[in-house]
């Protein structure tokens, strides 16, 4: 592919005259971006992950309409003054349970507080409360006593009270926003506030954890983490672009392209409803790390000429001629690597996908439309000493042994490559595709000492649902169906890990011990429907068994409480439980949030495997095209695919799991790397089509285009290192792995690939 220097010429020229018009456009388009920003909303909850005719996404909707929502908020109290039975501590009990039904959107709350005991009285049963509402006077006997009772009750062990008696939990069980965005932030905000209200006046220790807080770490530690990050990376920035020209002028200019790219990619974004969560919010990562590439190459080109001519307009105009064809080609073939997540089932990998794609051409039009203008403006000067002559002819004579090596040992750094790569090949065959949410931040951050500290006093919060079909209304009076979900759910509960297991069946059985001594599921319907009729009708408001069973009595819910598992072994237990029901005669249906989030894992592999073949084919067959030479198109995907794959067999080494996190990096660092190979590869191409000698080729690569690749390497990998210094674990991981294989990229480029060109020329013309 070849731009006609016509071409060139009409187009430094029309950038140079028009320079106005061009800034004129620019901001014309940053207006549009800054609009849309106006525009943009997040969205860190369960939904983001799933189109809206996912098949799990619709199964979740009928178990929210029909049982509620499973979101919670919880409070987890440990007393240190005695166990949860002292006048002093009950009152307290009391306390947080009503300031739970406080919380805004808190619709239900399960509490010791609030435990209904079962009583029975000659034929009959009496429901009251657990702990009496006067609490003041009673005796030591009185507590004794309800400590010897609450030993006993299956429904409150693991779940609302320690074995020791000494912790307890407060569960506010979140309304359906059916519809609607949910209203986590001000829940998380007002409970979170209670929490330090109660920790400062009390000697206990309390926790704020569940779900909703949970899903509102996600946000903060994102924003927080991009509060941290960001203005050491501009430090970075600023650091690295003076070192590398020696001058101040090019710091505003590069620090302004990678705003306009950001800004008016996210912008334009969020007018098509885009929404920022967890993984688009590392899009102007990658928009920055695009623009600096288009921007330094441009700008060292510019210093080049302008040092050899001493004509700022002869200068931009070289530089335009130059590096035109390559920015557009690395600018198309970075959008094709993109392009290739666009076409993923998980939702917020497609939108970063296809604003990353939007990024690509958009830091190309800055590029020319807002730099070249702006260099005709400011007062750039050459600046050539002595030394620089003396360092430059050093580094003429260092890069021409450099060369020869690579010429010389050609065979054993192949050789080297290939052993590398096929070790890096056999490591990730044991890759394990694994995301857990919890492991997700810091081990010093709130929400993973509240998980870890009710983990090991009380049990797992981690909840899967279970909806068990009798297959006909009122089918759950049927003594057959109850004592088959009876020995499922009994099954469940000697699974590894799960703690609880919540249903009607236990109330059922504890109403039949209560009334018949038999703590068993009733032989016959009309026990067991008496016995829930009795219960129901001691149920006070927002307690009812809408939230254990359907309103036709077919459908009943067993609530799953596990200790937190990753998505791979939590997968593997949730098509246990699946393949149970069967086994046990049951219909039976897997939701809940933490299902759905499990059921990731098998998009994660699809979307890797299926964006990594689809990019690289994409961009190889582009560069056949563009090179038109099968042999250049095909060399030059050798030193982008094996980055990823050695990115892989690190992973493997340091343990880290593939995650939605990780699956970005091979197609993001293809779509970065790939533009050096192009940088090479077209200089390589335009010199050799002249005097056929791979050696006289190579050596004016790396005399010219060298230097940008390796200052444009050491930006981005220290741009992302920055986010090791983060928080939020996925963009520690994805920072640091994209930092190695990155720098894997330009050794693979500057080694492996001139050691391939030498080996596959069959002309020879070598010095």
């Amino acid at each position: 592919m070849k731009l006609s220097d016509n071409f060139k010429q009409y187009f430094s020229n029309f950038l140079i005259q028009q320079r106005w018009f061009c800034l004129a456009l620019v901001i014309f388009i940053l207006s549009i971006g800054l609009f849309g920003l106006t525009k943009i909303q997040s969205d860190f909850t369960y939904r983001v992950w799933f189109n809206h005719d996912n098949p799990m996404l619709q199964q979740y909707d009928y178990f929210e309409k029909t049982f509620g929502n499973d979101d919670s908020v919880i409070f987890a109290v440990r007393f240190n003054d005695g166990d949860a039975f002292t006048i002093s501590n009950l009152k307290l009990l009391k306390k947080l349970t009503e300031k739970m039904w406080d919380v805004p959107n808190v619709i239900r709350v399960d509490s010791l507080d609030n435990y209904l005991e079962i009583k029975g009285i000659d034929d009959d049963i009496e429901i009251e409360p657990f702990i009496p509402e006067e609490i003041e006077g009673m005796t030591n006997e009185e507590l004794k006593s309800l400590r010897t009772k609450v030993l006993a009750m299956e429904r409150a062990q693991d779940f609302l009270i320690s074995k020791d008696l000494k912790t307890v939990a407060i569960y506010g069980s979140i309304r359906p926003f059916i519809d609607e965005k949910p209203l986590y932030d001000e829940t998380v905000q007002v409970a979170q506030k209670l929490v330090n209200d109660f920790r400062a006046h009390h000697n206990i220790e309390i926790h704020l954890t569940g779900t909703a807080p949970v899903t509102t770490s996600f946000s903060d530690q994102t924003l927080e983490d991009l509060k941290l990050v960001t203005p050491i990376i501009l430090t970075i920035i600023f650091i690295s672009i003076y070192f590398i020209f020696k001058s101040f002028l090019p710091i505003p200019l590069v620090i302004t392209m990678i705003a306009l790219t950001i800004i008016s990619s996210l912008g334009i974004g969020a007018l098509s409803g885009v929404k920022l969560n967890v993984v688009t919010s590392m899009l102007p990562n990658i928009l920055m790390a695009i623009s600096i590439a288009d921007s330094i190459h441009l700008l060292k080109s510019f210093q080049k000429y302008l040092q050899e001519f001493d004509d700022k307009m002869l200068a931009i105009h070289k530089a335009i001629h130059k590096v035109l064809l390559p920015t557009i080609l690395t600018s198309i073939s970075t959008g094709l690597g993109f392009l290739s997540l666009s076409f993923s089932d998980i939702k917020p990998i497609s939108s970063l996908g296809s604003l990353a794609f939007l990024g690509a051409f958009t830091a190309l039009f800055f590029t020319y439309f807002w730099l070249v203008p702006l260099l005709t403006i400011l007062p750039f000067k050459a600046k050539k000493s002595q030394k620089d002559v003396k360092r430059s002819e050093l580094k003429i004579q260092c890069t021409k042994v450099l060369v020869g090596y690579l010429q010389d040992f050609k065979y054993p750094i192949s050789i080297f490559f290939i052993i590398l790569t096929s070790s890096a090949i056999y490591l990730s065959r044991n890759n394990v595709v694994n995301s857990n949410i919890i492991n997700y931040f810091k081990p010093s951050l709130p929400i993973v000492i509240a998980q870890r500290f009710i983990e090991k006093h009380i049990g797992g919060i981690g909840v899967i649902e279970v909806v068990v079909d009798s297959e006909k209304e009122h089918g759950i009076l049927d003594p057959e169906f109850l004592k088959k979900a009876e020995q499922y759910q009994e099954w469940i509960l000697t699974q590894h890990k799960v703690t609880k297991v919540n249903s009607i069946i236990t109330i059922v059985k504890e109403i039949n011990g209560v009334l018949t001594g038999n703590n068993t599921i009733p032989n016959n319907r009309k026990s067991i429907a008496e016995n829930i009729f009795l219960y129901s009708l001691s149920l006070p408001q927002g307690m009812g068994l809408t939230f254990w069973t359907s309103i036709d009595q077919r459908y009943i819910r067993l609530k799953i409480q596990i200790i937190g598992l990753g998505s791979h072994a939590g997968l593997q237990r949730i098509e246990a439980i699946r393949k149970a029901a069967n086994r046990h005669g049951l219909v039976a249906k897997i939701t809940g949030k933490s299902s759905m989030v499990a059921t990731l894992d098998k998009m994660i592999v699809k979307t890797f495997i299926s964006s990594m073949t689809l990019a690289v084919f994409l961009v190889c067959l582009f560069m056949i095209i563009v090179f038109r030479s099968l042999k250049l198109g095909l060399l030059s995907m050798i030193p982008n695919v094996v980055p990823p794959i050695l990115g892989l067999g690190v992973m493997n080494l340091l343990h880290l799991p593939i995650d939605v996190s990780t699956i970005l990096i091979s197609s993001v660092c293809l779509g970065i790397a790939v533009d050096d190979t192009i940088y090479f590869i077209s200089d390589y191409h335009k010199s050799y089509s002249k005097n056929q000698n791979t050696f006289e080729a190579i050596l004016k690569v790396y005399s010219h285009t060298g230097s940008a690749l390796f200052w444009t390497t050491f930006v981005l990998v220290s741009a992302f290192l920055c986010f090791m210094m983060g928080s939020f674990t996925p963009n520690s991981n994805f920072g640091f792995l994209t930092s190695v294989v990155l720098i894997l990229a330009l050794i693979s480029d500057l080694i492996f690939l001139p050691a391939l060109l030498f080996i596959t020329d069959t002309k020879r013309k070598y010095y």
